[in-house]
């Protein structure tokens, strides 16, 4: 595997853990000048601190601080993740983190490990947009994450093979004496032995599931909505409750897990949240741009600067490129 070089840059250094750790803590989410004042520094600042937010919400953090062992975190990340070939680098080993989480980034195609206290017995991967990662869980089953993707699972899951999902993943689950249950924070699914796609963030208006094999049933409080065949994909309103089931392109939907994206008559609003999410950037669209346009294109390893040239060829748009700020406009 190569050695393990560990460093921690300047940027990380300077993360006010102890004002994030006391902000979480707080019942009014009161904010300190201190860390008030490092949030308006870079934009990048306030969403690293809406993404522990969220991790914390989901993991149901403890009030006290937590301290990793750094060694335990790196075992159990061998041993859950698919590591890529040739050497591997240690970015950071963050020493401290807010409200009982500790937060490790291993190479650029490996998620953060976010373990909650051990009398939780709680184990999460975050994937960082921009990002994408593959997890190996205890019997086997395999989840493809997003960037931007929560994945969190009980120890006991052998006994009961349950994992709560935010963001998007693509599941290979082995089949198993327990039924496989993947929760969202709108719709749960029961898994029979199949290939699947959940995409479920919590800043969409949908919730997304599409069946590549096998079988699954969508549920909530226990009770079954819809049972799904392959080739078809469920869609569900968080604003209507709505619930849609329709055959569709399955493939094309699991096409990030290639390493591709591919979009078929689609608005730019629409290309422009799967685009933040694929490059890591945030964008920003030019309102009268967002329904006037549709576009089919394939994305596999152009830059965003390279992307956009070709966008401006199919559609008049110009476009400026700040560090990680995306400014797309009509062209003049």
């Amino acid at each position: 595997m190569g050695d393990l070089s560990i460093t921690m840059g300047e940027k990380e250094k300077n993360i006010p853990w102890d004002e994030i750790h006391n902000h979480l803590r707080s019942d009014e989410g009161k904010v300190s000048p201190e860390l008030g004042s490092w949030i308006k520094e870079d934009k990048r600042n306030e969403e690293f601190v809406d993404e522990i937010k969220t991790i914390h919400k989901l993991t149901k953090g403890t009030s006290r601080s937590f301290h990793p062992d750094k060694e335990k975190a790196w075992y159990r990340i061998k041993n859950r993740i698919q590591l890529p070939k040739g050497k591997v680098r240690l970015i950071r080993i963050v020493q401290k983190v807010a409200a009982s989480i500790a937060l490790i980034i291993v190479g650029l195609s490996i998620p953060f490990l976010l373990k909650t206290n051990d009398s939780e017995n709680i184990t999460n991967f975050f994937v960082p947009k921009g990002n994408k990662s593959q997890v190996v869980l205890p019997d086997g089953s395999k989840v493809y994450l997003n960037g931007g993707s929560t994945l969190s699972y009980n120890e006991a899951f052998t006994d009961q093979r349950e994992v709560v999902l935010t963001g998007e993943a693509m599941f290979d689950v082995k089949k198993g004496d327990n039924i496989f249950h993947v929760n969202t924070e709108n719709i749960d699914v029961q898994v029979y032995g199949t290939r699947f796609n959940v995409k479920a963030y919590p800043t969409d208006s949908d919730v997304e599931i599409s069946l590549v094999e096998g079988s699954i049933g969508l549920t909530r409080n226990g009770k079954t909505l819809e049972r799904m065949s392959p080739g078809q994909i469920a869609v569900l309103n968080k604003e209507t409750d709505k619930l849609v089931k329709a055959s569709g392109d399955v493939l094309r939907v699991i096409s990030w897990t290639r390493n591709e994206l591919i979009f078929e008559n689609q608005t730019f609003e629409e290309i422009v949240t799967y685009l933040e999410r694929w490059y890591g950037v945030e964008i920003e669209l030019e309102e009268s741009l967002k329904f006037k346009h549709r576009l089919t294109f394939t994305v596999k390893t152009e830059s965003i600067r390279e992307l956009l040239d070709l966008i401006s060829v199919m559609t008049p748009i110009e476009y400026n490129v700040d560090g990680m700020k995306v400014i797309i406009k009509k062209k003049k």
